[in-house]
């Protein structure tokens, strides 16, 4: 699933049979953070000893290739997150070797002296010039995306919107309204995870990933028979798990990328043959041991992590809430956009409304254009209920003061006869079905140019038989509805 928004422009960045450059980005870093971290690591890499000389070259070799595909795909994101693995791969190793730490911090500057000269060699400075990045419309709607992703985590916390649905509601019911960009996701794997399935599906998600990253964190501290490092020694493999667990964590910040299969390969591949290293060198059952021994505390700590980032989540997303769109509420598989009535204010009982529209007379922008009403006819003392997305065929079992249906939304309905409400609205009712009402139901049809002339027979009718209802004809309306159904419903409305 793409999840980039349209004004991103592809044309440029190679995607090398992956999905999206973004994509592409993330696999040469993970790429790249093996034998980057190794040249790192390696004692005397270019040593005229043929075995380390070999090797060496072939790590540099191998790291500049990834580093030159990785900026070909033009991936910002991939690209911090490869140089900040890379410095903190060398901190670690800094920290516990501190002898050797200049030894660390020159094979450091060898790939940052490489990685500056290839980012200038193939443009993708300008990417990351400041004013770029500060006044580019990537970073902007990232920003706004992300803002309105907290808002519906705070909305929904618990279980999300839905999956592959958190695209389509953010367009609904957060985008501006003068915005055009088709969005599918929110640009940011937590995001994604927690607005579309939940904060308790993010803990799920996060919890593993990290107690890997505390495991090979701590295991890499507490290795006692080793003084220096090689290219294969444990202190190696537990530092490339570090690197790609890291790159994995942090590329997933800038986009959602844990949807590709692809980008789950390599680490897979390398923790399985990690494993069978382990287990081949140290007997099973002392293996076992050793791992369940550190187990429960570190799953403690990955767990109350998890729980920790959930928790900022929300609560960030609450502070947004109170901040941007205090009128926005969520019930069920309905929003409520109250009357803003200001604190300090006795309560005042509101009217509610409910609007549906069908979405052949919207298609995409079914929420922009009830908010579009919503803004236009904005009333403190009315809470209007929408259903968050068209495909809802279900109305609430409370007492509405006015229902307004738009299109055929009315003509799937089961408990039309069940309604409890003063004044029934329909605009451009497109269906043979003329729907049950209860008794004593105000009734209004906007309705424009019917096609077929028995609907038109059989709604005149319908009007007649009922002293309650009311027909006025819209003749400007087409069956894609546009502007003016607000303009005339606010008519008559008397608004």
């Amino acid at each position: 699933m793409l999840d980039l928004l349209a004004f991103v422009e592809f044309s440029t960045r190679l995607s090398f049979g992956f999905p999206q450059p973004n994509a592409a980005g993330a696999f040469f870093a993970l790429l790249g953070s093996i034998p980057c971290v190794s040249f790192i690591v390696d004692r005397n890499p270019l040593s005229s000893y043929p075995v380390k000389l070999h090797r060496g070259w072939f790590f540099l070799v191998l790291g500049t290739l990834s580093m030159y595909a990785l900026l070909l795909t033009q991936s910002r994101g991939a690209f911090v997150s490869f140089g900040f693995t890379l410095i903190l791969v060398t901190t670690l190793l800094c920290i516990r070797f501190k002898e050797a730490s200049i030894q660390y911090l020159n094979r450091l500057f060898i790939w940052a002296g490489l990685l500056l000269f290839l980012s200038i060699s193939t443009g993708f400075t300008e990417r990351i010039e400041p004013e770029t990045l500060i006044e580019g419309a990537s970073t902007r709607y990232r920003l706004e995306l992300w803002r309105s992703g907290l808002n519906m985590i705070f909305l929904k916390p618990f279980f999300g919107w839905g999956v592959d649905q958190s695209g389509t509601i953010y367009m609904h019911w957060f985008q501006q309204l003068d915005s055009s960009h088709q969005v599918a996701g929110m640009i940011n794997s937590y995001l994604h995870i927690a607005s579309e399935r939940g904060l308790i599906k993010l803990v799920l998600y996060l919890t593993p990933i990290l107690l890997l990253l505390g495991y090979h964190g701590k295991a890499f501290t507490h290795i006692k028979n080793s003084s220096s490092t090689d290219s294969y020694s444990e202190d190696t493999q537990h530092l490339i798990h570090i690197a790609l667990i890291s790159i994995f964590l942090l590329t997933n910040i800038f986009s959602t990328l844990w949807l590709f299969w692809q980008l789950w390969v390599l680490p897979v591949a390398y923790f399985a043959f990690s494993a069978y290293l382990y287990f081949r060198r140290t007997c099973l059952a002392a293996a076992i041991g050793s791992v369940m021994q550190k187990l429960p505390m570190l799953a403690s700590a990955a767990a109350l992590l998890s729980i920790a980032i959930a928790l900022t989540f929300w609560s960030l997303g609450f502070s947004i809430h109170k901040k941007v769109y205090p009128r926005i509420h969520s019930t069920g598989p309905y929003l409520q956009f109250r009357g803003a009535l200001g604190k300090g204010e006795e309560a005042v009982l509101n009217e509610r409304w409910y609007i549906a529209g069908h979405p052949s007379v919207f298609h995409k922008d079914y929420g922009k254009q009830i908010r579009k009403f919503i803004a236009s006819s904005a009333d403190p003392k009315v809470d209007i209920w929408v259903p968050q997305t068209s495909r809802i065929k279900s109305i609430p079992t409370i007492h509405f003061d006015r229902i307004i249906f738009l299109g055929k939304a009315a003509q799937s309905l089961s408990v039309n006869s069940k309604l409890s409400t003063d004044e029934v609205i329909f605009i451009n009712p497109f269906f043979d079905r003329v729907p049950s009402l209860p008794a004593r139901t105000k009734t209004v049809l906007i309705s424009g140019d019917f096609r077929n002339s028995a609907q038109i027979e059989r709604w005149k009718t319908y009007a007649q038989a009922e002293d309650s209802i009311e027909l006025i004809w819209m003749h400007s309306v087409s069956d894609s509805l546009d502007d003016d159904w607000i303009e005339y419903l606010q008519a008559h409305l008397g608004r």
